[in-house]
């Protein structure tokens, strides 16, 4: 059954308002996830700043564990200077790996194969992010079990 041309006006007419009701929507729920986002980026480096004051890595409170973290990152500025650095310094066997790898990839590869990252050596740079983190102490529990498992196993 084919809708007639006033149903169809019709129709589009509730369809884009209920669009434009979901976007409204959505934009007010990005703004409200963008502002906890903020807060709780905030507060966490609070956190990471009063557990560093006293020296503490792990604190527990009312069955919460809160504890410091950190990630490690390698990478370079600039593709360009890492093929002209190849490329000068007699490594052309490894210009075409480090044009195909991204920066998020790098530490991949760089664990992988020893000969690029000594290559690469005097353009990389690491960063160190250290955070604060809240978790349940069940949780952590089971982290810190998975952790040595991990660590066991390899």
């Amino acid at each position: 059954m084919e809708l007639s041309l006033t149903e169809k006006i019709k129709k589009l007419h509730e369809l884009k308002e209920a669009l434009a009701a979901k976007e409204a929507a959505k934009k007010e729920l990005d703004a409200e996830v963008k502002s906890l986002s903020s807060e709780v980026d905030s507060l966490a480096a609070e956190l990471l700043k009063g557990m560093d004051a006293i020296g503490a890595e792990e604190v527990e409170s009312e069955g919460l564990v809160a504890y410091t973290s950190s990630t490690k990152t390698t990478g370079y500025i600039s593709e360009q200077d890492v093929i002209d650095y190849l490329s000068n310094n007699g490594y052309d066997a490894f210009i075409k790996v480090a044009k195909s790898i991204k920066k998020r990839e790098l530490n991949a590869e760089l664990k992988g194969n020893e000969s690029l990252k000594e290559a690469l050596g005097p353009l990389l740079t690491t960063t160190v992010t250290r955070y604060a983190t809240v978790s349940t102490k069940e949780n952590r529990e089971k982290q810190l079990v998975h952790i040595a498992e991990s660590k066991g196993g390899k």
